[in-house]
C-alpha cells in the first residue's frame, strides 16, 4: 500500500497496535495511519516545519517537535499541551524512564521536561543541539552538539563527561544497554 501525504523526510514510528505515526515537512502536519495503510487522524501543527521523528511515550501519546517547540498529541489526534523552546528544535524527542521529554535546541539547550510539559531543568551547550537525544538505562542522557562536542548529562541536568570531536555532531548517540 501507499499513501500519499507530502514529503516525508523522518523516520516513521509504530505503535504496539500497529498504528504508524509519520510527520511532514511541507505541510506540517503529523498523520496516523492504520497498519493496513487507511487513513487514521492527522493534525496540523500551524506552528512551522516539522524536522523530526515523532516518538510514542506513556499511555500512547505522540511527541512531535518544530521550530518552536514540543508538541503532545494523545493516541486519537486530540492536541494535548505543546512546550515552546528558546529557539528551533530539530532533535526528536527522547522519552525517559519517568516519562521526562528530552529535546535539543537552537538556543544550544538540551531540555527536559515533565510529561506535563513543565520545564523540569535545561543544560547549556556552547553550540546548537540539533542531535537527537538518547537516554540509557540509568536515565543518563547522551547527546551531540554543534559544538563539536558529545555530552552524557545526569537526569538531574548535571554534566558527567563530554568528548570532543573533530567536527559538529548532528547524528543521535547509541546507547549500551549493559
Amino acid at each position: 500500500w501507499t499513501y500519499w501525504m507530502g514529503e516525508v523526510i523522518n523516520s516513521p514510528v509504530i505503535d504496539a497496535d500497529g498504528k504508524i505515526y509519520v510527520t511532514t515537512s511541507e505541510s506540517p502536519d503529523v498523520y496516523c495511519l492504520n497498519g493496513n495503510g487507511s487513513f487514521s487522524w492527522s493534525y496540523r501543527n500551524y506552528s512551522s516545519y516539522i524536522s523530526c521523528s515523532p516518538a510514542i511515550g506513556d499511555g500512547g501519546k505522540i511527541f512531535t517537535s518544530s521550530y518552536y517547540g514540543v508538541f503532545v498529541y494523545n493516541s486519537d489526534g486530540a492536541f494535548d499541551w505543546s512546550y515552546r523552546a528558546g529557539s528551533y528544535v530539530y532533535s526528536s524527542s527522547a522519552i525517559g524512564g519517568n516519562g521526562e521529554i528530552y529535546a535539543g535546541a537552537h538556543d544550544n539547550r538540551l531540555y527536559c521536561l515533565s510529561s506535563h510539559g513543565t520545564l523540569k531543568w535545561s543544560y547549556i551547550a556552547m553550540g546548537d543541539v540539533d542531535s537527537s537525544p538518547a537516554v540509557g538505562v540509568d536515565g543518563a542522557i547522551h547527546v551531540g552538539s554543534d559544538d563539536y562536542n558529545v555530552y552524557l548529562i545526569n537526569s538531574d541536568g548535571a554534566l558527567q563527561w563530554s568528548y570532543t570531536t573533530s567536527g559538529y555532531v548532528f547524528s543521535s548517540p547509541a546507547t549500551d544497554p549493559q
